[in-house]
């Protein structure tokens, strides 16, 4: 979700930009440099996200090595890569989708091979879109590359336990759990104890619902915020991992929605919690 929209008859469960990208970069710019190389699809997602990059770039005074916005689905990424290694980024912001993801972090893994300065360690590609659910499809192309979600399902914790072991008993072990998969759980969870609790269907009287209390969802506790109408959500950075799974190296405490960045977001900034 690229954030710029609030709609009373919406309730916004996905992370807007101060929620992902934000504290992204609060994670990066200290540790790997200023200089990132953009990279988008061409729609909503890819330019909304690269030009908020390029804002936090030139507010952190640095600049940015390069961009690029292929269509959708579009796999061939030499020319992408022979730029890349040109340019020399301090890391690859990845707002590719589906193949062209896959292609892309197949290519890096290619030019790491042959160029230490471009392994993950070094020069990471890191994403706001990327799940377990696509593990499969990179092989080991993505290891030791990062990702930020609201959940993995590496997450540690009773809450997280209890609700793996239920989808596992419906739907079986291989069943991998995704943010996707976990934000929707916890949506109609939301919507059905607001009905119970309010004895209706009626919108408005499920929205003030919402609104009244803190509920307990697999995501944390989540609170939707009037105002705006969306959640407070958790952040968490994972690095993927061999065993197609992510290692979570940072995480936020629920960070309350500013979907028009306001600037609300300054004056209540939590401190990441590295954890290593």
């Amino acid at each position: 979700y690229e954030g710029f929209e609030a709609n009373a008859n919406v309730i916004y469960t996905g992370a807007c930009p101060n929620q992902h990208l934000l504290p992204l970069f609060d994670y990066l710019l200290p540790r790997f440099g200023k200089r990132p190389y953009l990279l988008g699809a061409n729609y909503v997602w890819g330019w909304e996200m690269n030009r908020l990059a390029r804002e936090l770039i030139a507010a952190a005074d640095g600049e940015i090595a390069g961009e690029c916005v292929l269509p959708v689905d579009e796999t061939h990424m030499d020319r992408v890569i022979s730029d890349i290694e040109r340019t020399q980024p301090s890391f690859v912001l990845n707002n590719f989708i589906g193949p062209s993801s896959y292609a892309f972090l197949g290519a890096m893994r290619k030019l790491g091979d042959r160029n230490a300065a471009f392994r993950p360690d070094h020069c990471p590609v890191v994403s706001c879109d990327l799940t377990e659910c696509e593990l499969d499809e990179l092989g080991s192309n993505g290891v030791g590359q990062l990702s930020v979600a609201s959940y993995f399902e590496s997450l540690t914790g009773a809450d997280n336990a209890a609700f793996k072991k239920s989808v596992a008993e419906r739907y079986g072990r291989v069943r991998v759990v995704s943010t996707f998969f976990a934000t929707t759980y916890a949506s109609m969870k939301l919507c059905i104890e607001s009905i119970h609790a309010t004895g209706t269907d009626e919108p408005l009287a499920v929205r003030q619902q919402l609104y009244s209390k803190t509920a307990d969802t697999v995501l944390g506790p989540i609170r939707i915020d009037a105002s705006t109408h969306h959640a407070a959500l958790p952040f968490h950075l994972g690095r993927i991992n061999t065993a197609k799974g992510f290692d979570i190296m940072a995480s936020l405490p629920a960070i309350a929605a500013d979907p028009y960045l306001t600037g609300r977001r300054v004056a209540r900034r939590p401190q990441l919690r590295v954890v290593s």
